[in-house]
């Protein structure tokens, strides 16, 4: 049997495999400026919102703003934000994009612009109504164990 074939493989196995594409699409694409998926995520955020404050990028995360520190040190490091004072505030700190973070998040981007393209080939509403059952049905059950 040709180990490619996927028409004998089940279904879980077959979401399994869609993911891992996916993930090694998008981790090419990360790799390429040290990043994971979090820092994309926080690189996206700042982008969205140039000037935002730790706590906001946090509760886009949906994680404590103290967790994020460490994160946020390494994209500096990087040279891919740079946190100001706010004018505003002289406790917090502003977070904004540098042109090597502009460059990473376009890239990123594009990573995911492109996936959406691909998924949408599969934008049938049969297809799409699988789908979305498929995912309504193991989130209900995945997320009661």
């Amino acid at each position: 049997m040709d180990h490619c074939e996927n028409k004998d493989r089940g279904a879980a196995e077959l979401i399994y495999q869609i993911g891992q594409l996916e993930a090694h699409y998008i981790d090419r694409a990360l790799k390429k400026y040290h990043l994971t998926m979090d820092y994309a995520r926080i690189l996206y955020y700042v982008s969205q919102h140039p000037g935002t404050k730790q706590k906001e990028v946090a509760d886009f995360l949906n994680r404590p703003a103290g967790s994020l520190t460490n994160a946020i040190v390494k994209l500096e490091s990087l040279n891919l934000v740079i946190r100001r004072q706010d004018p505003n505030s002289g406790r917090q700190k502003q977070m904004f994009l540098l042109p090597d973070g502009e460059q990473a998040t376009k890239e990123v981007n594009q990573c995911f612009q492109y996936l959406e393209e691909l998924a949408g080939k599969l934008n049938q509403p049969a297809t799409k109504e699988l789908l979305n059952e498929t995912w309504q049905i193991m989130k209900t059950d995945l997320e009661g164990r």
